[in-house]
């Protein structure tokens, strides 16, 4: 027996809270209309959730018409494969550049015979479906909500208290509940648990009368206040502890709100200047040419590699995290330790727009001390970070198509001797493994790790990537065979490139 190509699958999906602004909702979609509607919010910053490779690519297929045949959406999304075409126009001279796999029985397949139209009806002359809103603004100019004067209005009906019922003595204003059961003889079987239901209320000297008819007989107990269950009062003073925690907890967060924007606000109100990242280097240049030291405060570990590259190819002598031995330090907001910054402080816009977090809290508190803050304008630019094995998270940053660049950690590497300098280098790949190359030379000084793998195969697995990077670019190397620094963003290049 073949092995069938039917799978099974869901496209109901939890979304919490609005569903373009639910990054794990959006990622499950592949519906053009809604894929598209994302492209719109994100060009007029209604929202920050990102696309992958496979929803930018069905975004622009969809939209795309062949010259010769526009009303035949005959390019569209294959799983796994990327955008493929699958036209049948044998007349057109570009039917093989377009579409390699086209065999002439494709036309006869996928075309009706006259027979056929007439069998099943002319697709021309069929009746088009469309899809319309179910209250459109036309609609609601058409017909009247309110009926105004040309209706009547009738008041809502009360029940009224009967004689039969005020006879029963049946206590106003209470809950028929469950009082009690009695064994009850239903003619085959004895035995039986009946509920007794009644109604409850109390009389003036603290006692419950409680009245309750079933069947043909009545009951009647009275019970004083002090008998009520243990079990209802064990519940009562839980009720007030737990009331008791949740006002406390509502207080510390009440103060813990307050102390974020006052703390944003602060920052906020110390930025004196403001530089995008093209100009960022002039500056950088003249306050080394004064003998100032420089920090620049980046929001994430991505954002660092992508700004570190940049002053790398403008030749800015810079260095990763706390080292004095060098004016210009670049720094992540989100280190478990972070006490004091040094010399002119430049913080992202990414930070700004973010706030305060849990992860950049002793950051956002440092930067809340200090007198003056000059910003720096990083736009365009998608960071994100990902999981590997469910334990371990990478950065990476991506476009409208799927991920660009991936972070190189000191792990990813395994030199086979030292780098004395800073040595630009790429990642080739070979063998299903990438060779570290020396971007001068060529030389093979060392190879990537499993480690490095596992994360380039989870952006496959989450359709960032379809396939390998051929070369990885951007990245300069520092160190010996188990202390290697680097420095810069891994370029992915791929073949399609």
């Amino acid at each position: 027996m073949e092995k069938s190509n039917i799978t099974c699958g869901s496209n109901v999906y939890p979304c919490k809270g609005v569903p373009y602004a639910d990054q794990e909702f959006v990622d499950q979609l592949n519906d053009y209309r809604f894929i598209r509607n994302v492209v719109k919010k994100r060009q007029t910053h209604q929202t920050s959730v990102s696309l992958k490779r496979k929803q930018g690519l069905i975004y622009h297929g969809e939209s795309t018409r062949c010259t010769y045949a526009p009303n035949d959406p005959c390019i569209g999304y294959v799983e796994g494969q990327g955008m493929k075409c699958k036209c049948i126009h044998k007349e057109c001279a570009n039917i093989y550049k377009c579409n390699p796999d086209y065999k002439p029985q494709d036309s006869v397949d996928w075309t009706m015979c006259e027979e056929e139209k007439i069998l099943y009806g002319n697709p021309d002359q069929l009746k088009k479906y469309y899809l319309v809103d179910l209250v459109s603004d036309e609609e609601k100019n058409m017909y009247k909500a309110d009926p105004e004067e040309g209706g009547i209005a009738y008041p809502p009906l009360y029940e009224e208290e009967t004689t039969e019922n005020r006879s029963t003595g049946r206590p106003r204003g209470r809950r028929k509940q469950i009082i009690g059961y009695e064994n009850v003889y239903f003619g085959d079987a004895d035995n039986q648990l009946s509920p007794i239901w009644g109604y409850v209320d109390y009389d003036e000297d603290g006692g419950a009368m409680v009245r309750s008819k079933y069947g043909r007989s009545t009951s009647c107990v009275y019970t004083k206040e002090a008998k009520r269950s243990s079990q209802y009062r064990a519940r009562k003073e839980n009720s007030k502890k737990e009331n008791a925690v949740n006002i406390e907890k509502s207080k510390e967060q009440s103060e813990k709100q307050e102390k974020k924007e006052q703390i944003e606000l602060a920052v906020s109100e110390r930025i004196s200047d403001t530089y995008p990242l093209v100009t960022l280097m002039g500056h950088i240049e003249k306050l080394i040419s004064e003998n100032k030291n420089v920090s620049i405060i980046l929001a994430n570990k991505a954002e660092l590699a992508y700004v570190s590259g940049v002053l790398t190819q403008s030749g800015i002598v810079h260095d990763i995290e706390d080292n004095k031995k060098t004016r210009v330090i670049l720094r992540n907001a989100q280190d478990e330790i972070f006490k004091t910054v040094e010399g002119v402080v430049i913080i992202s816009s990414t930070l700004l727009e973010q706030g305060w977090t849990s992860k950049t809290r002793d950051c956002w508190e440092v930067l809340s001390e200090e007198t003056s803050i000059q910003e720096i304008m990083v736009s365009g630019r998608d960071f994100f970070d990902f999981d590997v094995n469910g334990n371990t998270k990478r950065w990476g940053c991506r476009n409208l198509y799927g991920a660009t660049h991936i972070v190189i950690e000191p792990e990813d590497i395994e030199l086979h001797g030292n780098c004395a300098s800073e040595e630009a280098v790429k990642f080739v790949l070979d063998n299903g493994t990438y060779s570290v190359k020396t971007e001068e030379s060529g030389e093979i000084i060392g190879n990537t790790t499993d480690y490095f793998m596992e994360a380039l195969e989870k952006l496959k697995r989450e359709n960032e990537i379809l396939e390998y990077p051929v070369k990885i670019t951007g990245v300069q190397l520092n160190g010996k065979q188990k202390c290697v620094k680097v420095k810069g963003i891994g370029h992915m290049k791929f073949e399609e490139y």
